[in-house]
């Protein structure tokens, strides 16, 4: 018999705690999900975690305030930010390393 407060808290628990059969059906839910997963594209691209999230946020937001979320204009929106971020990141880097060269 299992006690019924460590099962209330059972993310609290050591994975080693857990029933075994429970881990066991567990993780074969998580490989079968895992196999059909494939990843969200738009316009030939792969969406991957932080862009993918922001998208899901923008569109979320859109729905509170009654508006329609523009996908396009979103994504494009998105994608600038990367953008101008990545090189934002580019230049630190290189003035850094100048620097450290001068």
């Amino acid at each position: 018999m299992y006690d019924e407060a460590e099962l209330r808290e059972m993310e609290k628990q050591p994975y080693e705690k857990i029933r075994l059969a429970f881990r066991e059906q567990a993780e074969d839910m998580i490989t079968s999900v895992l196999k059909g997963l494939r990843p969200k594209v738009i316009k030939g691209v792969a969406v991957e975690g932080k862009v993918y999230t922001e998208l899901v946020l923008n569109f979320v937001d859109a729905l509170n305030n009654q508006a329609l979320p523009s996908i396009p204009t979103t994504w494009e929106r998105i994608i600038e930010r990367e953008l101008q971020s990545t090189l934002n990141r580019a230049v630190d880097f290189y003035i850094r390393n100048m620097r450290n060269e001068v």
